[in-house]
């Protein structure tokens, strides 16, 4: 089964409708390849992106990603360990824009609790949080 269940994480609350901005925050390290997952990295011309499992649109304003983390573990099956990764580390934050602020809520459901990339381990658990910034 996928550890990225909902019966980890309370329900996500209600409170994200009609939102410009949403704030990702991971819960858990996450495995991206790099410091953003592939669909959020920011394009050259600013250009809205799709999120994989929904197809809103977003654009990544911001982030604070610290340096990142080896993690490692044993492997039963081959009785040897892991080879290390190097991960996110829980605790980062991604600053999104929605294009259309009323998916904000749809998005918001969708993205809590789960891996921003489908991570089979549970990797990149993310929780959302709200955001209200002046004069943007």
């Amino acid at each position: 089964g996928r550890v990225a269940g909902n019966s980890l994480f309370p329900a996500c609350p209600n409170w994200f409708g009609d939102k410009k901005f949403l704030r990702l925050v991971l819960a858990t390290p996450g495995r991206f390849g790099g410091w953003v997952p592939d669909w959020l990295a920011p394009a050259d011309d600013q250009t809205f992106r799709s999120e994989p499992s929904t197809g809103i649109k977003v654009r990544l304003r911001g982030a604070h990603v610290p340096r990142w983390a080896a993690i490692s573990g044993w492997n039963f099956e081959r009785n040897r360990p892991k080879a290390f990764s190097k991960l996110v580390p829980a605790g980062s934050v991604y600053l999104l824009e929605m294009e259309k602020e009323n998916d904000s809520q749809t998005l918001a459901s969708q993205l809590w609790g789960k891996t921003l990339t489908n991570d089979p381990d549970g990797f990149g658990l993310t929780y959302i949080g709200n955001l209200n910034l002046q004069g943007a």
